[in-house]
């Protein structure tokens, strides 16, 4: 794929200063607390948790039950119109999958009604066979899409209520969205939808340890592409360290690395300190001792970035994952520029998905000056001594395999 061919979404740096400056005064005084670390955390009193924990719960609640009245106003309209159905239409509806596509969550509760059968009164046992048989592959089919239908959410306050209910849990999202309620209602439910698409219904409803990976994993997980720092900033806040470079993007690999991606960033959010201050990520192409990207052409090393380490639907799920749905508060990103025409190919694509919010607290550096780069940082609050070696701080970082 040539490089000269790739497009994005133009976001350059001129476009991020007009969107800064259009923001409303107190949007960009919110953003430059978060980039600087000086937002003081709120304060939370037991009764202040206590209130918002109750009306997190009432969000919640409202939505199920907003969903649960439009289903059973549905099946009272289903059930009216399948009183007045014949043996022989009942047949049809049943045999060619009529109802499977238009009433599939219906028809789980339909299913389990007697009444549903009386009308299809059949007599003849070859008659039984054919409405048994295409019951059957219904019922699989209703029920895979009434998963779907009912929502991760609910599945999960049946399968792990202990844990989806719990205070621990759900402060999180309150925390990640500064209390409001109504963002961490929503951030909580698109969570459940997100962790069952990335590690299956099997292991969704429990907390994902190590253990939970397989040996296909092992590669993203092992890559030292993605990680959480040591160290946290001098406000308090996490650092996720990438080296976009090392990470495993091969095609039929892409949910190894979201999980991976998942599992960093959920740790962090574990912590109630970091649920407080919020995470900073810091992320770079090519770490600063790469000799091979200082040495290649430009055509081959933009070729390469494209082809081995950018994912266009791997960077947009990553999106969706960290900024919507994980609990965690993004404060601050940072990428560390090593060669101009690489950044002006990826990033547009990057800053275009992550969001006008995100893109005031954004800021790139020129990895070719070291100096100039850690001064930057440790304006921020991130001194060298926090900083890995691969982008000119003196933290080693340990690489040995998890897997």
């Amino acid at each position: 794929m040539s490089w000269i061919s790739f497009s994005a979404p133009s976001v350059d740096a001129e476009a991020l200063d007009k969107e800064l400056d259009s923001m409303p005064q107190e949007q960009k005084e919110e953003a430059h607390r978060d980039m600087y670390g000086l937002d003081e955390p709120i304060f939370e009193s037991e009764a202040f948790l206590k209130h918002k924990l109750q009306l997190l719960d009432q969000v919640l609640v409202d939505a199920n039950r907003e969903e649960s009245a439009l289903i059973q106003s549905s099946l009272q309209d289903l059930e009216r119109a399948l009183s007045k159905v014949t043996k022989e239409e009942a047949e049809r509806l049943l045999i060619e999958s009529t109802f499977a596509y238009t009433q599939c969550d219906l028809l789980v509760e339909m299913f389990q009604r007697a009444s549903f059968l009386e009308i299809v009164d059949a007599d003849t046992e070859d008659y039984y066979k054919r409405i048994l048989d295409a019951r059957t592959t219904l019922d699989k089919m209703a029920m895979m899409l009434f998963d779907g239908v009912k929502g991760a959410f609910q599945q999960a306050q049946v399968l792990c209520p202990g844990y989806v209910n719990s205070d621990r849990f759900r402060l999180m999202f309150l925390r990640a969205e500064r209390f409001d309620e109504n963002a961490a209602a929503r951030r909580l439910m698109l969570y459940w939808q997100e962790k069952v698409q990335i590690f299956g219904p099997e292991k969704a409803f429990r907390e994902i340890t190590l253990n939970d990976f397989e040996p296909e994993d092992q590669r993203a997980v092992n890559c030292g592409g993605i990680m959480l720092l040591p160290q946290r900033d001098n406000a308090g806040r996490a650092i996720i360290f990438s080296i976009r470079s090392k990470w495993d993007t091969r095609s039929d690999h892409r949910k190894s690395m979201l999980k991976w991606i998942w599992y960093v960033y959920h740790t962090a959010a574990e912590d109630e300190g970091i649920q407080r201050n919020g995470v900073v990520a810091v992320a770079t192409t090519t770490p600063f001792n790469n000799t091979s990207a200082e040495t290649a052409s430009e055509t081959d090393a933009v070729n390469s970035v494209l082809s081995s380490s950018f994912d266009r639907k791997l960077e947009k799920k990553i999106g969706v994952m960290v900024l919507k749905a994980l609990p965690v508060r993004m404060v601050a990103f940072h990428h560390i520029r090593r060669r101009k025409y690489i950044s002006s190919i990826i990033f547009p694509f990057i800053l275009f998905l992550i969001g006008p919010k995100m893109r005031a607290r954004f800021r790139q550096h020129d990895g070719n000056d070291v100096d100039e780069c850690l001064a930057a940082f440790e304006s921020y609050g991130m001194p060298p001594e926090i900083l890995p070696t691969e982008i000119g701080g003196t933290l080693q970082l340990d690489y040995r395999p998890l897997l």
